[in-house]
Order: structure tokens, then sequence, then C-alpha cells
């Protein structure tokens, strides 16, 4: 139990800061005179994890499980502190050094980006591998909610901090924290500890569940072994994609990827350009980042209580109830939200109706 709780603390801490900064990047580039970069690094970050899980296990087998967690988690703090020079280049424009440059700022941008999104395939294969290891027959299905439970508060938490550090300080010191928090992430998993107990049918499924030592370097002797293997896996990998059987579920990948992708790209944007053209809030801009900010937190406890909510809805009424209910909320409440807004016309909000409910 206890490497499970450091594994759970350790995704906690990093997707605190990843979910944050990924909710704030097309904003705070927007607003720093980069245009509209910070969707096209969402956009890319996705492309490269993509791109990523496709070469997981051979990462896996050439580096190993501990280390390729800690390597992975450590290129989110890189990818976080990043964010902070555009902060600063707004804050001092009259700076000529070389790292408030806007052609490096993109550059290095660009290059965490591929860094981070490439090795965050390998990440979700170890969390799932090492998650395995640990667990029980009788015990998988309260490691796995555990681990989650505290995966989703990172995005409640992780905008609660946000609000907080906005309103007493400014961006570039949210992302140095946030970067330091994700630094605290990815040093946990120096804690991780060998398995005790690993399940006979994990070791038959897969090889590298019972040959390789998570705290344990690999010996030299097994490297023709391990360069078969990666061979194995790419083309197991291949005869995957290119299967029938995956076409069934490729309307819910390309599904959850574009709602994850617009989700992060326009939901903040949403909710900071209501603020603007209302004169309820403050014309501040690290007032309206902070509201932001408590309402992705809302998000974020939506997403929590959903997901248990929907679970009692699966586990008593089936899947088709679940579905059905999901359908209702999506056609109603943003209408309603939106309908509230007397001094939107009728065709804005059709039009955002439609964001919103993607961004669901």
């Amino acid at each position: 139990m206890f490497s499970v709780t450091v594994l759970s603390m350790g995704f906690f801490m990093i997707y605190l800061a990843d979910n944050t900064t990924m909710n704030l990047s097309s904003v705070i580039l927007s607003k720093t005179g980069f245009g509209e970069w910070g969707f096209y690094y969402v956009a890319l970050y996705f492309l490269f994890l993509g791109i990523g899980s496709i070469f997981s296990m051979p990462i896996i087998l050439f580096l190993g499980e501990k280390l390729t967690i800690v390597i992975s988690a450590s290129t989110v703090c890189l990818w976080v502190i990043c964010y902070s020079l555009p902060a600063y280049k707004n804050d001092n424009p009259n700076s000529d050094q070389f790292f408030v440059q806007e052609s490096f700022i993109k550059a290095l941008i660009f290059l965490t980006t591929f860094l981070y999104g490439f090795l965050s395939g390998p990440l979700w294969v170890c969390q799932g591998l090492v998650l395995s290891k640990y667990a029980t027959q009788s015990t998988k299905g309260f490691y796995n909610s555990f681990f989650f439970s505290f995966f989703m508060a990172s995005q409640v938490f992780g905008n609660l901090i946000a609000a907080l550090v906005l309103s007493a300080s400014n961006v570039n010191r949210l992302f140095q924290i946030l970067a330091g928090i994700a630094l605290v992430g990815a040093i946990l998993f120096l804690f991780l500890r060998r398995p005790t107990k690993i399940e006979s049918q994990q070791e038959q499924q897969d090889e590298i569940q019972s040959t390789q030592d998570i705290n344990e370097p690999q010996l030299n002797e097994g490297r023709s072994k391990r360069k078969c293997d990666c061979s194995k896996y790419l083309k197991e990998t291949y005869e995957m994609i290119i299967s029938k059987k995956l076409l069934y579920v490729i309307p819910m990948i390309i599904y959850s990827g574009i709602s994850l992708a617009i989700g992060f790209g326009i939901f903040v944007q949403f909710l900071v350009q209501t603020m603007e053209s209302s004169n309820t809030y403050s014309n501040k801009e690290s007032d309206q980042l902070k509201y932001a900010m408590l309402g992705m937190m809302v998000y974020g406890i939506g997403q929590v209580s959903g997901g248990i909510i929907q679970g009692l809805i699966i586990d008593k009424k089936g899947y088709k109830v679940s579905v059905i209910v999901c359908a209702v909320l999506l056609k109603y409440i943003p209408q309603e939200i939106l309908s509230n807004k007397k001094e939107i016309s009728d065709n804005d909000i059709k039009e955002k109706e439609i964001e919103f409910k993607i961004s669901i």
C-alpha cells in the first residue's frame, strides 16, 4: 500500500501542475503576444503523446519501469517552467536578455512539449504495469479507484492553488510554484519499492512482469534479448492498429482526444472572454484568470463526483441509461447557462453551446 500511495501522490502532483498549465497555456500565450501558439502547442502535445505511446514498451524495456516514470515525470517540470518565460517577458517588455526573445521561447516550449508529450505515453503504460504488480486479485479494484481518486483530485486542487496564487501574486510566480510541485512529484517516484507479490497471470501475459525489477538496472547480458522484445512489441502494436477489432473503439478514441484538446484549448478562453464582456467582474487580468481557475476547480469537482455517480448508474442500471443521462445533461445544461446571458444573441448561444458541449 505504501508504493501505491507514493504512485498516486506522485501522479497527483505532476498532473496538478500539468492540468493547471494546460488550462492556462492558450490564454497566457494569447495575452502575452504569442497569438494562437497556445492552441498549437496543445495540439502538438497530444500528437507527440500518440507517437510516444507506440514506442512505450521498447522505452520501458530499455530504461526499466522506475527510471521511465522518474524521467517522464521530470519533463513535466521542464515543460511547466517554460511557460513562466512568456509571463516574464510580458512583465519586462524592455528586457533584451536572450531567454525572453520570442524565437527562443517558442523553440524551448516546442522542445519541452515534444519531450513531455513523447514520454507521457510510456509514463501511463508504466503506471498500469507498476500498479498491477502491487495489486492482487482482491485488491486491484480498490488500488485502481484509490489511484484515480488522487488523479482526478489534481484538477480540483491545481486550479484552487492557481486561484489563490493569482490573488496574491502573478502568473510568473504561479508557474514557478507549479514546476516545484511537479519536481517534488517526480522525486517521490524514487521511493517506489520492489513489489512483494506478482500475479502469475500477469507473468504469463507479459515477460516484462517477471524479468524486470523496477528498482534494479538491467544487466548487459539481457541487451540482445530486449532488442528482440522491442521489435516484437513494435510489430504487435502495428498489428493491433490495423486490426478490425480496433475499429470499434476508434470513434471513442477520437472523441476522447478531441474533447480533451478542445477542452484544454477553449474552456478557459471561454471563461475569460465571458468576464471581459461583462461589467460584473474586474478588468484586471489576474482577477479574470483567478475566477477562470475557480471555474475550472468546479469543473474538476464535477469530474470527480460525475465519475462516482456514473459508476453507480452503470452498476445499477447499465451503460445505456448512463449514456442517456449524459446526453440529456449535455443538451440542456449548457443551453440553460448560456441562455441566461441576455446580451448574447441566439446565434451566439448556438455557437457557444456547441463549443461548451465539446469542452464538457
